[in-house]
Protein backbone atom coordinates (compact mmCIF):
# COMPACT_ATOMS: atom_id res chain seq x y z
CA UNK A 1 0.00 0.00 0.00
CA UNK A 2 1.62 3.54 -0.85
CA UNK A 3 1.92 5.82 1.97
CA UNK A 4 -0.95 8.02 0.56
CA UNK A 5 -3.19 5.70 1.34
CA UNK A 6 -2.02 4.40 4.39
CA UNK A 7 -2.29 8.06 5.59
CA UNK A 8 -5.87 8.17 4.37
CA UNK A 9 -6.85 5.35 6.17
CA UNK A 10 -4.98 6.82 9.26
CA UNK A 11 -6.75 10.23 9.01
CA UNK A 12 -10.10 8.33 8.57
CA UNK A 13 -9.49 6.53 11.61
CA UNK A 14 -9.04 9.08 13.59
CA UNK A 15 -12.33 11.37 12.35
CA UNK A 16 -14.47 8.23 12.98
CA UNK A 17 -13.04 8.22 16.69
CA UNK A 18 -13.80 12.09 17.28
CA UNK A 19 -17.19 11.41 15.45
CA UNK A 20 -17.90 8.62 18.13
CA UNK A 21 -17.33 10.53 21.49
CA UNK A 22 -20.76 10.79 21.72
CA UNK A 23 -21.26 7.22 21.71
CA UNK A 24 -18.52 6.40 24.17
CA UNK A 25 -20.12 9.02 26.61
CA UNK A 26 -23.32 7.10 26.45
CA UNK A 27 -25.24 8.68 23.50
CA UNK A 28 -26.07 6.97 19.95
CA UNK A 29 -26.31 8.79 16.53
CA UNK A 30 -30.37 8.83 16.36
CA UNK A 31 -32.05 5.30 15.54
CA UNK A 32 -35.24 4.39 13.85
CA UNK A 33 -37.10 2.24 15.90
CA UNK A 34 -37.04 -0.67 13.14
CA UNK A 35 -33.29 -0.10 13.30
CA UNK A 36 -30.83 -3.58 13.75
CA UNK A 37 -28.29 -2.37 15.98
CA UNK A 38 -26.67 -5.54 14.51
CA UNK A 39 -27.12 -4.47 10.79
CA UNK A 40 -24.43 -2.40 8.57
CA UNK A 41 -23.90 -1.19 5.25
CA UNK A 42 -20.83 -0.84 3.60
CA UNK A 43 -19.48 1.82 1.53
CA UNK A 44 -16.61 1.57 -0.49
CA UNK A 45 -15.07 4.18 -2.31
CA UNK A 46 -13.16 1.87 -4.57
CA UNK A 47 -16.51 0.57 -5.73
CA UNK A 48 -18.87 3.46 -5.39
CA UNK A 49 -17.18 6.47 -5.03
CA UNK A 50 -19.89 8.85 -5.72
CA UNK A 51 -21.34 7.40 -2.13
CA UNK A 52 -18.40 9.31 0.01
CA UNK A 53 -19.52 12.35 0.88
CA UNK A 54 -17.66 16.00 -0.31
CA UNK A 55 -17.49 16.75 3.76
CA UNK A 56 -15.88 13.40 4.19
CA UNK A 57 -13.48 13.44 0.86
CA UNK A 58 -12.14 16.63 1.97
CA UNK A 59 -11.79 16.88 5.43
CA UNK A 60 -9.50 13.13 4.19
CA UNK A 61 -7.51 14.95 2.01
CA UNK A 62 -6.70 18.05 4.08
CA UNK A 63 -5.61 15.95 6.65
CA UNK A 64 -3.50 13.99 4.37
CA UNK A 65 -1.85 17.03 2.56
CA UNK A 66 -1.18 18.61 6.55
CA UNK A 67 0.28 14.98 7.53
CA UNK A 68 2.68 15.09 4.83
CA UNK A 69 3.51 18.44 5.52
CA UNK A 70 4.38 17.90 9.14
CA UNK A 71 6.35 14.31 7.81
CA UNK A 72 8.49 16.62 5.38
CA UNK A 73 7.02 14.47 2.39
CA UNK A 74 7.30 16.44 -0.77
CA UNK A 75 5.70 13.32 -3.07
CA UNK A 76 2.36 13.62 -1.98
CA UNK A 77 1.42 16.96 -2.86
CA UNK A 78 3.78 16.97 -5.99
CA UNK A 79 1.09 14.50 -7.19
CA UNK A 80 -1.24 16.90 -7.15
CA UNK A 81 0.33 19.02 -10.09
CA UNK A 82 -0.30 22.42 -8.45
CA UNK A 83 1.82 25.43 -8.91
CA UNK A 84 3.79 26.30 -6.23
CA UNK A 85 1.75 29.28 -5.21
CA UNK A 86 -1.21 27.38 -5.05
CA UNK A 87 -0.14 24.60 -3.56
CA UNK A 88 1.02 26.41 -0.60
CA UNK A 89 -2.87 28.07 -0.14
CA UNK A 90 -3.81 24.44 -0.50
CA UNK A 91 -1.90 23.39 2.21
CA UNK A 92 -2.09 26.35 4.41
CA UNK A 93 -5.33 25.52 4.22
CA UNK A 94 -5.03 21.79 5.00
CA UNK A 95 -2.89 22.62 7.97
CA UNK A 96 -6.35 24.27 9.63
CA UNK A 97 -8.03 21.33 9.73
CA UNK A 98 -6.47 20.51 13.01
CA UNK A 99 -7.53 23.75 14.46
CA UNK A 100 -10.91 22.99 13.50
CA UNK A 101 -11.12 18.80 13.96
CA UNK A 102 -9.65 19.75 17.76
CA UNK A 103 -12.70 22.62 18.06
CA UNK A 104 -14.89 20.09 17.34
CA UNK A 105 -13.86 17.32 19.86
CA UNK A 106 -14.04 20.32 22.40
CA UNK A 107 -17.33 21.29 21.60
CA UNK A 108 -18.60 17.52 21.44
CA UNK A 109 -16.59 17.39 24.96
CA UNK A 110 -18.83 20.19 26.20
CA UNK A 111 -21.32 18.03 26.00
CA UNK A 112 -20.49 15.17 28.27
CA UNK A 113 -22.04 16.54 31.75
CA UNK A 114 -25.46 16.71 29.76
CA UNK A 115 -24.57 12.49 29.90
CA UNK A 116 -27.19 11.19 32.49
CA UNK A 117 -28.96 14.42 33.22
CA UNK A 118 -30.72 15.16 29.63
CA UNK A 119 -32.67 12.60 26.91
CA UNK A 120 -30.15 10.94 24.97
CA UNK A 121 -32.54 12.38 22.11
CA UNK A 122 -30.85 16.01 23.01
CA UNK A 123 -27.46 14.67 23.29
CA UNK A 124 -28.12 13.13 19.76
CA UNK A 125 -29.73 16.21 18.19
CA UNK A 126 -26.85 18.62 19.69
CA UNK A 127 -24.02 15.98 18.56
CA UNK A 128 -25.56 15.58 15.27
CA UNK A 129 -25.53 19.57 15.04
CA UNK A 130 -22.12 20.18 15.58
CA UNK A 131 -20.93 17.76 13.28
CA UNK A 132 -22.93 19.03 9.93
CA UNK A 133 -21.63 22.72 11.87
CA UNK A 134 -18.02 21.15 11.42
CA UNK A 135 -18.38 19.41 7.91
CA UNK A 136 -19.86 22.96 6.65
CA UNK A 137 -16.65 24.58 8.24
CA UNK A 138 -14.28 21.81 5.66
CA UNK A 139 -16.73 22.98 2.60
CA UNK A 140 -16.38 26.20 3.08
CA UNK A 141 -12.46 25.80 3.60
CA UNK A 142 -12.62 24.24 -0.20
CA UNK A 143 -14.59 26.78 -1.63
CA UNK A 144 -11.98 29.23 -0.36
CA UNK A 145 -9.42 27.48 -2.00
CA UNK A 146 -12.03 27.43 -5.27
CA UNK A 147 -12.00 31.28 -5.05
CA UNK A 148 -8.14 31.73 -4.89
CA UNK A 149 -6.36 28.95 -7.36
CA UNK A 150 -6.37 29.45 -10.90
CA UNK A 151 -9.16 27.50 -12.65
CA UNK A 152 -6.23 25.05 -13.65
CA UNK A 153 -5.01 24.02 -10.20
CA UNK A 154 -8.81 24.39 -9.46
CA UNK A 155 -9.58 21.20 -11.84
CA UNK A 156 -6.37 19.20 -10.83
CA UNK A 157 -7.20 19.81 -7.22
CA UNK A 158 -10.05 18.58 -7.49
CA UNK A 159 -9.35 15.22 -9.63
CA UNK A 160 -6.44 14.66 -6.82
CA UNK A 161 -9.43 14.42 -4.25
CA UNK A 162 -11.84 12.89 -6.11
CA UNK A 163 -9.33 10.20 -6.64
CA UNK A 164 -8.73 9.82 -2.80
CA UNK A 165 -12.50 8.52 -2.31
CA UNK A 166 -11.31 5.55 -3.54
CA UNK A 167 -9.18 4.50 -0.57
CA UNK A 168 -12.48 5.30 1.48
CA UNK A 169 -14.36 2.62 3.75
CA UNK A 170 -17.23 3.48 5.72
CA UNK A 171 -19.35 0.56 8.04
CA UNK A 172 -22.41 2.21 9.17
CA UNK A 173 -25.42 1.71 10.57
CA UNK A 174 -28.60 2.55 8.15
CA UNK A 175 -30.09 4.38 10.09
CA UNK A 176 -27.72 6.93 10.18
CA UNK A 177 -27.20 6.82 6.61
CA UNK A 178 -28.65 10.39 5.83
CA UNK A 179 -26.72 12.12 8.89
CA UNK A 180 -23.65 10.38 7.16
CA UNK A 181 -24.57 12.39 4.03
CA UNK A 182 -25.18 15.72 4.88
CA UNK A 183 -24.35 18.13 4.22
CA UNK A 184 -23.57 16.90 0.87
Amino acid sequence: MNSHLRWAGIVLAAWFAVTAIASVAGAQAPQTPQSNEDEYVDIDGGRNPELIPQWLVWETSFRTLAIARREGSVEIPATIGLSDADLEAVIAEAEKQSARDDECIARVERLRPMVGRAKVEVINERTAAIQLECRAATLQARDRLFRVLSPEDTTLLIGWVTERKRGIQVRIRPAELAHFRRPE
